[in-house]
């Protein structure tokens, strides 16, 4: 008989409560930008937009990217039943992994390309120059910034993320 020894299984995938918008299980977001993103997400759901959170774990404990945020969308339920607009956006450290798992009824706006720039051109950027909290705080503005655009989080997210200027706007 052959036992393999593995630092962790896919059973030890530990699915935390959803208490809050933000899960910081990876211990990578300052305590301020935990409460700029809580706030801006709160913001966010209350006048009826996305139910978008953001999840960080140390590892994925042997599933895939994929595997892990499916688990986690499934047991968290984000978004309304009749919408499914839910969002999440997931970090494993470890792995150096991203994923932003879309629910259903936002897949139209927040599509696969979407989600893919998003992750490419804000967040890893980012992450490569150490910002782990720039980097999720664009990836939340961005993911934000097409599933609801009538609604600007900038204000909420001060400091780490500037808006776009529109055309009628002048140069600072």
């Amino acid at each position: 008989v052959l036992f393999l020894a593995s630092s962790s299984s896919a059973a030890d995938f530990d699915i935390p409560p959803l208490r809050t918008a933000v899960t910081d299980r990876a211990g990578i977001l300052s305590k301020a930008s935990r409460e700029q993103l809580e706030s801006a997400l709160q913001h966010l759901r209350q006048i009826g937009g996305t139910q978008l959170a953001v999840l960080t774990v140390p590892d994925l404990a042997g599933l895939t990217i994929e595997q892990a945020s499916i688990r986690v969308a499934d047991a968290w339920k984000l978004g309304s039943k009749q919408g499914d607009n839910g969002v999440l956006l997931l970090v494993a450290r470890d792995e150096r992994k991203i994923r932003i798992e879309v629910g259903q009824g936002l897949e139209g706006s927040l599509t696969d390309a979407y989600s893919k720039r998003i992750i490419d051109e804000g967040i890893t950027p980012l992450f490569r120059a150490g910002d782990m909290n720039g980097g999720v705080l664009m990836g939340v503005y961005q993911i934000a910034r097409i599933t609801n655009p009538d609604v600007d989080l900038a204000p909420y997210l001060e400091g780490h993320v500037r808006a776009p200027r529109t055309p009628n706007q002048a140069e600072p």
